[in-house]
């Protein structure tokens, strides 16, 4: 499929060449198939926390923010974040909308790590790469990463653990909190089991399934679903109704330092014509 994507003044035309698969890879489907197994999957005790020693914060007006990524198309950033870049505005998601986020700077720390996974000279293939730790789909190119500035208590862990500061993966509801955050309640119309429950219930079908673990952390498609290795970085979410900032927004490429001249694995044609947006359309998770 033919990409465009504008660098500076000029259209690039990307002709995608695909890699070689690793041995024992997963297909997206098979990585969902996996993840509906919760008692299958290997467990944790490594999951992030507030505690997390390279948790980056700032502080604005006496209050506390947590420094996160989330991965994009372009047409969402462009639409929904770069308006409000460098805390112009406090946003907030609306009713039956929420954001997926990792602390920084762990998602980049990840990828940096397994560069002999992929081609760090093309675009497609480090989004792609990205999308795969992410356990998201690729069927739309997510070519940007967003930093997002959250308070704490805008954030709960997608798992029966759902609290931000237990590092520790469980698989039942023994002792654990029901309600969810205080604002849960009000904010959602109902409990956050049920808001558990309901999307274990949902997830893993149709055209927006997801091999969501429910453990806290991603599932990493890249290896295969049977390797503990499919534990890929600890997951959060902004919940609905939520206040955060955007802090900045840029390809992944730039955003984990790997300079590209020219992208790898593609046939490059640049068209000089005025600066154009053309950007892919994200289906945004919701409840």
């Amino acid at each position: 499929m033919k990409k465009l994507l504008m660098r500076g003044s000029a259209i690039l035309l990307f002709l995608p060449v695909l890699l070689p698969r690793a041995a024992g890879a997963s297909t997206y489907w098979e990585a969902i198939a996996r993840a509906q197994d919760l008692s299958g999957l290997p467990a944790s005790t490594n999951l992030l926390t507030l505690s997390y020693d390279r948790l980056i914060t700032t502080n604005v007006g006496g209050a506390t923010y947590l420094k996160t990524v989330s991965l994009m198309t372009g047409s969402t950033w462009s639409n929904y974040y770069q308006p409000y870049e460098g805390w112009a505005v406090a946003l907030s998601n609306g009713a039956g909308y929420e954001s997926w986020v990792s602390f920084e700077p762990e998602l980049k720390e990840y990828i940096t790590a397994r560069t002999n996974e992929f081609d760090t000279g093309s675009l497609t293939s480090v989004a792609m790469r990205a999308e795969q730790v992410l356990g998201i789909s690729n069927a739309a190119t997510h070519l940007f990463a967003a930093t997002l500035w959250v308070a704490p208590d805008g954030l709960f862990r997608p798992a029966i653990n759902w609290t931000t500061t237990n590092a520790a993966t469980f698989r039942d509801w023994t002792d654990h909190d029901t309600d969810g955050p205080a604002w849960f309640g009000g904010t959602y119309g109902r409990s956050y089991f049920s808001w558990f429950t309901n999307r274990q219930a949902t997830i893993y079908s149709g055209s927006g399934a997801f091999p969501w673990t429910g453990l806290g952390y991603s599932f990493d498609w890249f290896y295969d679903t049977n390797s503990p290795r499919v534990i890929g970085v600890s997951e959060f979410v902004i919940g609905a109704q939520r206040t955060y900032y955007v802090d900045s927004g840029s390809l992944v490429d730039e955003y984990f330092d790997f300079a590209i001249p020219e992208p790898g694995g593609c046939v490059m044609v640049a068209v000089a014509l005025p600066a154009l947006s053309a950007f892919h359309a994200l289906r945004r998770r919701t409840i």
